[in-house]
C-alpha cells in the first residue's frame, strides 16, 4: 500500500515538473518566436494543465475548481482572495513561479488578500 502511495507521489511530482517545463517553453509561442514549432507544446501543456487541475492540483490545494476555472492559473486567481493557507500558497506559486516567465509580467489575475 505504501509503495503505491510513493509511486503516486513520484508520478505527481514528475507531472508537475513536466507541466512547469512546458509552461516555460510554451511562453515562446506567446512571445512570437517559433510559433509553428511551439504550438504542439502549448496544446500539450494546456491538456496537461486541465487534467492536473481536476486531479492532483485539486487535492494539493484541497479546492475543487469552480465553473470556468479550467486551468490551474484560473484557480490560483480565485484562491488569491483566500486569507488562509490556500491564499498564501496561491500567491507564492503565481508571483514567484509563474509571473517571471510571462511576457505580460503577470500570469495570474485575481484580487489579492495576502501580500507576503
Amino acid at each position: 500500500m505504501i509503495d503505491y502511495f510513493f509511486l503516486a507521489l513520484r508520478s505527481s511530482a514528475a507531472l508537475t515538473l513536466l507541466l512547469y517545463a512546458l509552461y516555460i517553453v510554451g511562453i515562446r509561442y506567446f512571445r512570437g518566436g517559433w510559433w509553428r514549432l511551439m504550438l504542439p507544446v502549448v496544446l500539450t501543456a494546456f491538456f496537461l494543465d486541465v487534467l492536473l487541475n481536476y486531479t492532483l492540483f485539486a487535492l494539493l490545494m484541497w479546492h475543487w475548481p469552480g465553473i470556468g476555472d479550467y486551468t490551474f492559473s484560473k484557480v490560483l486567481g480565485t484562491l488569491y482572495a483566500n486569507t488562509g493557507w490556500r491564499g498564501k500558497v496561491a500567491y507564492f506559486i503565481g508571483r514567484k513561479l509563474l509571473d517571471p516567465f510571462d511576457p505580460r509580467g503577470r500570469h495570474v489575475f485575481g484580487k489579492v488578500a495576502i501580500q507576503n
